[in-house]
């Protein structure tokens, strides 16, 4: 995945609040963050809205940990009713690393763990526990208006918990 992000705005601003995300930038030691958004996914075959609630918490100022819960909601194959409940749980931690030998990259190792918490019945989960431990890189470009590229590799282990019943 890559990600590139223009702050455009005349007073400085950091660049996670643009993003929403604290993807290599840690925050300072003991800042809390919560964030609750709503996203609505229509390209799948059963169109949902996402409420995923996010709570950070910076240890100290290269070190966070992180919890996102996600309610959701979709409408049943009939297209008769809507399904609502709760939705997975991750756990997550991240480390990183900035101004690398005084230059303007920096790196980030980060390690999730989702729990099939939601219901599978009514397709709230799929069921399977995920461990997702990934590396992010990114450069800073001042010259260029405070652009940043991202660059984030990963990998996804599951195992099945819960399946469908038939």
């Amino acid at each position: 995945m890559m990600v590139f992000a223009v702050n455009a705005s005349a007073q400085e601003q950091p660049i996670q609040e643009v993003l929403q995300t604290g993807l290599v930038y840690p925050k300072e030691h003991g800042e809390v963050q919560c964030s609750f958004t709503s996203r609505w996914c229509k390209g799948t075959a059963h169109p949902s809205l996402h409420t995923p609630l996010n709570v950070e918490y910076d240890i100290t100022d290269r070190r966070q940990i992180e919890i996102d819960w996600n309610a959701m909601g979709r409408p049943t194959e009939t297209g008769a009713a809507t399904t609502r409940g709760r939705g997975d749980l991750s756990f997550g931690t991240q480390y990183c690393l900035m101004n690398i030998r005084r230059s303007d990259f920096h790196s980030g190792v980060r390690f999730e763990f989702r729990l099939p918490t939601g219901s599978v019945e009514k397709e709230l989960s799929e069921g399977f526990i995920e461990y997702e431990p990934y590396h992010i890189v990114a450069r800073d470009f001042p010259k260029l208006n405070i652009t940043q590229v991202y660059l984030q590799v990963g990998v996804g282990f599951v195992k099945w918990l819960r399946r469908r019943r038939p």
